[in-house]
């Protein structure tokens, strides 16, 4: 049994799980995508670079590293290793403040704070409709 037909989707979703940026894939897809467009010329211009040769020969497979890349940087909201927020959270801080439960001394002093989702304002109940809520960035047990 030929392993190839698996490794060839397997391979990319894990590298871009690894790999999970919404910029970083889109640079990425355009160098995959010059590759398969200028397929003819570059094939006829093959020399003796072998790290060139490789990546040529690949250019399909990057292909699908970068969108696979694309796909999970939108599940991490991550682009260029900066997050970004698309729908906004549906944590909030200021909940947390109106029952008097943090003050600005508070906030200061500690350097660890949790949100409690009982107090009214802080936790809206909407689950974020695509990937990570931006509220895990500024967590001490974030992703990265």
């Amino acid at each position: 049994m030929n392993p190839a037909p698996y490794t060839i989707i397997t391979f990319p979703f894990l590298f871009a799980v690894m790999f999970g940026d919404c910029g970083h894939g889109a640079v990425l897809l355009g160098f995959a995508l010059i590759m398969i467009i200028n397929e003819k010329s570059f094939a006829a211009q093959r020399g003796g670079n072998e790290i060139w040769n490789t990546f040529f020969s690949g250019r399909y497979l990057i292909l699908l590293m970068s969108v696979f890349s694309i796909y999970t940087g939108f599940i991490y909201n991550d682009c260029f290793s900066k997050s970004f927020n698309i729908f906004g959270s549906s944590w909030h801080v200021r909940g947390m403040y109106h029952s008097g439960q943090w003050s600005p001394e508070v906030v200061e002093n500690n350097v660890l704070l949790q949100l409690d989702p009982a107090v009214s304002g802080v936790f809206t109940g909407n689950p974020y409709p695509f990937g990570i809520d931006p509220i895990w960035n500024i967590a001490s047990n974030k992703l990265t």
